[in-house]
């Protein structure tokens, strides 16, 4: 009996996965892929027409993943050489963005970035020249709280990289000579690549899925493929439409996550 229920404590947690990934994930696709069968051509059309918002979001994701990667690193660092209480300090602060609604994240840039906003009071207060910038209702404006959003969860992605560095390293690379900076980027970054790609897949793949932040904070100069979706099932209730684009956004989606197992994958085997 103490065998079997080892096994089944063995087999368990995998079996729970294998539900989940059955019911989240295979299941909807199978629902699209049935709506795609029903008109064919219309799918190859639809793709066609929606390749400009698909290209538009690739970038906009890679841009914001790009930008939000290198405050990531340096939050993740000092947090692993931080004390103790410090880094829940830092892990509490970092998980903020993620606990508050994205309608009111949105909502907290737009008063920052308004004419009359934030901004506008800190660059009288400093007494700078010139009127403030004008971000609001620009790419900037999406670009900057996208970053917000995700510049947290990927510096919780590296901190746990960054903690596992023994000490030891960084004293031989400082007894060695070695800067600071030298010993970051030679060192440090070498050790934790494999959750530096892991960081930038997660950002960009979240960044997909961010389409109200675009659309409120810029504009349709703006659109992506996740706002098209939505108007899809909402507005004209069109779900073969909506299928068509939504398999585009899975697949948007899974050729990085796929991309980087791979990578780790060959890490790991050297």
């Amino acid at each position: 009996m103490t065998v079997r229920w080892r096994v089944a404590a063995r087999v368990a947690p995998a079996a729970a996965v294998t539900v989940f990934m059955v019911g989240g994930l295979v299941v909807p696709l199978g629902l699209v892929l049935v709506e795609l069968t029903a008109e064919p051509d219309r799918f190859g059309a639809v793709v066609r027409d929606s390749l400009s918002a698909a290209g538009r979001s690739v970038l906009l994701a890679v841009v914001v993943a790009a930008i939000a990667l290198p405050p990531a690193v340096v939050v993740a660092r000092s947090l692993s050489r931080a004390r103790p209480a410090v880094r829940v300090v830092g892990i509490l602060l970092s998980l903020l963005p993620l606990l508050l609604n994205l309608l009111v994240v949105i909502l907290a840039w737009l008063v920052v970035l308004e004419r009359e906003g934030l901004v506008a009071v800190a660059w009288s207060a400093l007494a700078l020249p010139g009127d403030p910038p004008g971000i609001l209702y620009t790419r900037s404006a999406a670009v900057l709280a996208m970053v917000y959003v995700v510049m947290p969860v990927m510096a919780l992605i590296l901190l746990d990289s960054f903690h596992r560095i023994d000490p030891r390293m960084r004293e031989a690379a400082r007894m060695l000579g070695a800067r600071p900076l030298t010993s970051l980027v030679r060192v440090e970054l070498g050790f934790v690549a494999p959750a530096l790609v892991t960081a930038f897949v997660m950002g960009y793949v979240i960044c997909l899925n961010l389409y109200l932040v675009p659309e409120f904070l810029t504009g349709p100069d703006l659109t992506t493929l996740g706002l098209l979706v939505q108007q899809d099932v909402i507005e004209t209730f069109d779900l073969r439409q909506a299928s068509s684009r939504a398999l585009m956004l899975f697949v948007m989606a899974a050729l990085p996550v796929c991309g980087a197992l791979a990578v780790d994958r060959g890490v790991r085997q050297r």
